[in-house]
């Protein structure tokens, strides 16, 4: 148990985990994004919705920016669990940007999920790097609130079938 409490362990269904690939690689260079649906029951959250939105930033290589009258539609949904881009040439971990935009939204959500399919050589540098040339793999992190109420990310348990699409 983190000392957050106790955070859920996150399935996403490998028809899931197929969609956010495709997407990622469909909008390669550009950076993909959309939101996360599902629920948590248990102590398990189950994402069974992926639903791309626009990149409406000025600069889909390098960053993502929702494109506000899709996430005015999403971002009080009932069963809105997440926030999902891809980082197109980096591996899947938060940005300084990533970070810094973070409170805009942190609120909301309870995952941030991010996607690359960047080149073997840029994932050798994490635990468990993929064996093909560029490969495609998510890593979840946990929104959370620190003690003092501002937002931070806890990297995620993601259920045994995502873990496997890692390694």
């Amino acid at each position: 148990m983190s000392m957050y409490g106790k955070l859920p362990t996150w399935i996403i269904p490998p028809s899931v985990f197929k969609e956010l690939e495709l997407d990622s690689l469909a909008r390669y260079p550009q950076e993909a994004c959309g939101v996360l649906l599902g629920e948590i029951k248990a102590g398990t959250a189950v994402i069974n919705e992926y639903v791309p939105l626009h990149n409406a930033s000025g600069q889909p290589e390098r960053h993502f920016a929702l494109e506000p009258k899709e996430w005015v539609r999403y971002c009080y949904h009932p069963r809105l669990l997440g926030l999902y881009h891809s980082h197109p040439s980096a591996p899947p971990q938060p940005s300084r940007t990533d970070l810094a935009e973070l409170p805009l939204f942190a609120g909301l959500l309870h995952l941030y999920a991010i996607g690359s399919c960047c080149p073997k050589a840029t994932l050798e540098n994490l635990p468990e790097p993929s064996a093909s040339a560029a490969a495609f793999m998510i890593q979840g992190y946990n929104v959370i609130r620190d003690p003092q109420g501002a937002a931070a990310l806890i990297e995620a348990e993601l259920a045994p079938s995502i873990a496997e699409k890692r390694s």
